[in-house]
């Protein structure tokens, strides 16, 4: 991103030095605290450290770009802030902090490191096959969605207010709920169109708008960030950032590619513009959470309802919003999935074994209990959702952890090497079927980094995500087809 700031080199250098001295100052604070052997996580950070920069470098995939990041704040960042500052680990080690041997941390660590060492060993099979070409040459007919093109906004605008309103309303998909039960179908398309459909879509239309003007319009920048504000709202979600910063990204990638120079104040507005929508949108989610289904709200006494009107309305208002800033601080230190996870698994280390793995792999839902994770690694009783049969969220180990169920550090370097080669084909597949569609590849490269990130809980279900994707692909590369024989077809 170097050259939008050809004109401004001062304040990148000032950027890039601001960057390394809080880290220095974060890593040397930890290291000179660190419970277990200073070397080990002396190695841990030159490996999280070098696993983002080998993740931006210029043959890069999306991919690469948002796992490399999800990884590098799951765990280094985490892991360094929390223990430099002593802010305390939740998320399943919750009041557990003093059981934490410095034995502990370095398995912790270490098993983290072969994790990584696995990304980054595939980046560098990877990119001697497959990498983005340095520029794109656009080579497609867009006459048709030129004459329809005011048609195509209008009618995705509606669709995006109509499934984020029947979504919010019947309550079909919320985070940390149960939904409530449909048709298949119904359910499946509403679901998979508030994660990333309509995102796509949003991709779609700004793609064949550069395609076919070379420029960016307000309208559809808008979209890009509409459209995942009020899918995150709908289902009760606090990553509306994501999407948005995919597309965002890619279309950096892109309009570099295709010789359209924009500029760097372009990409500062539209970053402060995001960055308070997702600020709002964080702050707006919480408060719906406590307000409506008391998440993470006060607890009631059934015993002492003495409650006055002021206090029902006023009181209670402002209860909600202290607890919603109070949530956006712990989501932004405390909710990147990661290290957490790796310590609490590794804390008994006789305990994992293939056999373990495999049982994770059979997981079953039930709304009313707990998960195979949160199970058999204590981190919530038994009975944890019966009280309340709407609620059902969950503690996530993120992938690395869950392959270390097997206790096996070969296992978990190969395994990282089967997902990471999965998710390129599907990421290339997506470049592929959508005529170099870079926004598009962008965005997918990210829905499946996220999913990674946060791997865990009913692995088995992960088909329905996947397979979408792969329908996807197989629908473009139809339509692809179909519109190059009638192109032959209209020629003679």
């Amino acid at each position: 991103m170097s050259h939008l700031f050809k004109e401004k080199k001062k304040i990148l250098v000032s950027i890039k030095l601001l960057l390394l001295a809080i880290v220095f100052f974060i890593l040397v604070k930890t290291c000179l605290i660190y419970k277990g052997n200073q070397f080990i996580y002396i190695l841990f950070s030159i490996i999280s450290l070098f696993l983002v920069f080998f993740s931006f470098r210029k043959k890069s995939i999306f991919y690469e770009n948002f796992f490399g990041v999800f990884i590098f704040l799951g765990f280094w960042l985490k892991f360094s802030v929390i223990e430099s500052f002593d802010l305390g680990f939740t998320e399943g080690l919750s009041g557990k902090t003093i059981l934490i041997s410095s034995q502990n941390y370095d398995d912790a660590l270490i098993a983290s490191c072969i994790g990584m060492l696995g990304i980054i060993f595939f980046g560098f099979i990877r990119q001697k096959f497959f990498f983005y070409p340095n520029k794109i040459e656009l080579n497609i007919n867009t006459e048709f969605y030129k004459k329809f093109r005011n048609i195509f906004i209008i009618l995705l605008f509606f669709i995006i207010i109509l499934v984020c309103f029947l979504n919010f309303y019947f309550l079909i998909y919320q985070r940390g709920l149960v939904g409530n039960s449909y048709n298949f179908l119904i359910s499946g398309f509403i679901k998979t169109s508030l994660l990333y459909f309509l995102s796509l879509c949003v991709a779609i239309i700004l793609f064949f708008d550069l395609a076919s003007y070379k420029k960016i319009f307000f309208l559809i920048l808008s979209l890009v960030i509409l459209e995942p504000f009020l899918s995150s709202v709908s289902m009760l979600s606090r990553g509306m950032i994501f999407n948005s910063l995919a597309i965002v990204f890619a279309l950096y990638k892109f309009s570099n590619k295709i010789n359209l120079k924009l500029e760097i104040n372009f990409y500062l507005k539209f970053l402060v513009f995001l960055f308070m929508a997702f600020y709002i949108s964080v702050i707006s989610v919480n408060h719906l959470r406590i307000a409506n289904f008391n998440i993470g709200g006060p607890v009631i006494d059934e015993n002492n309802k003495q409650n006055t009107e002021y206090k029902t309305i006023t009181e209670k208002f402002k209860t909600n919003t202290s607890k919603s800033f109070h949530g956006f601080y712990h989501l932004l230190i405390h909710r990147w999935v990661g290290i957490n996870s790796m310590l609490l698994i590794t804390k008994d280390k006789e305990f994992l074994n293939f056999g373990l793995f495999n049982k994770s792999l059979k997981e079953k839902y039930d709304s009313r209990s707990i998960s195979f994770y949160e199970k058999n690694f204590q981190i919530y009783p038994i009975d944890h959702y019966q009280k309340n049969s709407s609620i059902k969220g969950n503690t996530l180990p993120g992938l690395m952890a869950f392959l270390f169920f097997s206790g096996s550090y070969v296992f978990l370097f190969f395994s990282i090497i089967l997902f990471s080669f999965f998710a390129t084909l599907l990421e290339y597949l997506i470049y592929k079927s959508t005529n170099k569609n870079l926004i598009a590849s962008g965005l997918i490269g990210m829905v499946i980094a996220y999913r990674f990130a946060h791997f865990g809980y009913l692995p088995s279900r992960s088909y329905l995500l996947f397979g979408s994707i792969i329908c996807l692909v197989i629908l473009f590369f139809l339509v692809k087809f179909i519109a190059h024989f009638i192109e032959i077809k209209l020629k003679k």
